[in-house]
This record gives C-alpha cells, sequence and structure tokens, in this order.
C-alpha cells in the first residue's frame, strides 16, 4: 500500500487525510516512478557556470550580459548537443538529474588525495549542465525536484567530461 505523506510539526499526515505521530506505522514516503530516462556521456573540460557580469551600452542604454568563464558557452553547445543525440524528447514534467564530473589530475597532486575537494564547485558545475539542458530535454531548470552531482579525478586512461543522466518522474498527486 503506498502512501504520500506530509510533515507537519512532527506529525505525519497520510493522503486520506489521517494524521499519525512518526513511529505509528508511517515512516516512508512513497518513491516517484520513472517515466523516462536517458544516460550520455560528453567528453571536455567540465566548465563551471559563475557570476554573470552585467554593463550598459553608452549607445543603446541596454544592459548585456556576459559570463566570468568564456569557455561556458561551447561547453554548453556540447551538453545539448549530446542531450539531443542521446534522446529526442523534452520533458514539462518533474525531473531528476545526476551529473558525475571528471576532471584532470594535476600532476603536483600528491597520490594519497583521492578527490577533488577545491574548485570548481558542484554547483556551479551542476548550474552549467542545467543551462546546456533547458530546452533540449527539459523545458525549464525550475522542472528538476532532485540532482545529485559528484566530482572524480580522471584515471590513467580516462578523459575528463561528464556522465548525465535525466529522469522524467511521474510524481503521485
Amino acid at each position: 500500500q503506498r502512501h504520500i505523506c506530509h510533515l507537519l510539526r512532527g506529525r505525519v499526515r497520510v493522503d486520506a487525510g489521517h494524521t499519525r505521530k512518526w513511529g505509528d506505522g508511517v515512516t516512508q514516503v512513497s518513491a516517484p516512478v520513472v517515466l523516462r530516462q536517458v544516460t550520455f556521456r560528453v567528453v571536455g573540460t567540465p566548465v563551471p557556470q559563475g557570476s554573470m557580469k552585467g554593463f550598459a551600452n553608452k549607445r543603446t542604454g541596454r544592459v548585456h550580459l556576459t559570463s566570468d568563464n568564456p569557455n561556458l558557452r561551447s561547453w554548453r553547445e556540447m551538453i545539448a548537443w549530446e542531450a539531443r543525440q542521446a534522446a529526442d524528447w523534452c520533458s514539462d514534467a518533474p525531473v531528476e538529474v545526476r551529473a558525475q564530473f571528471w576532471l584532470l589530475r594535476p600532476k603536483s597532486l600528491p597520490k594519497r588525495v583521492q578527490l577533488p575537494s577545491t574548485k570548481p564547485d558542484c554547483d556551479k558545475l551542476l548550474r552549467g549542465v542545467l543551462d546546456g539542458l533547458t530546452g533540449v530535454l527539459i523545458t525549464d531548470d525550475s522542472r528538476v525536484v532532485r540532482a545529485t552531482t559528484s566530482k572524480h579525478y580522471c584515471g590513467p586512461d580516462e578523459q575528463p567530461g561528464a556522465l548525465i543522466t535525466v529522469r522524467e518522474l511521474d510524481v503521485p498527486r
């Protein structure tokens, strides 16, 4: 039997409208059903999407926005191209995005260091991926309800890049 649960000040309200305390048999929220899923790899150095800089054009009076990173546009275009090759659908439903990034290991880094705990930040890397997917696999990045991100160093025979999974979810109402 599947229940949707809502936390209400230490109590849980179940779909039928019954309210119970935690531990009264209701401990889990039902998992959404995956409608469609696509996984693809983008080869290239992952580029974080940092802050945007704005400046006013004195002739036209318009404000122009530019990115901190000049390589961001080509990275997002590579993501969009790989996404188009992997799937022919664009979802307006809630989606889950998983992104694993492989970064080049600096030659000066000691072998004992296994995970990249320095820049670029996972959230900024994910922001670039979501903007690359917008209009291709998802209508808007506001449709993302769950995101998982991780960073790894490339192995000896691996190329830098990203492994991206997008799952379209059917959330019970």
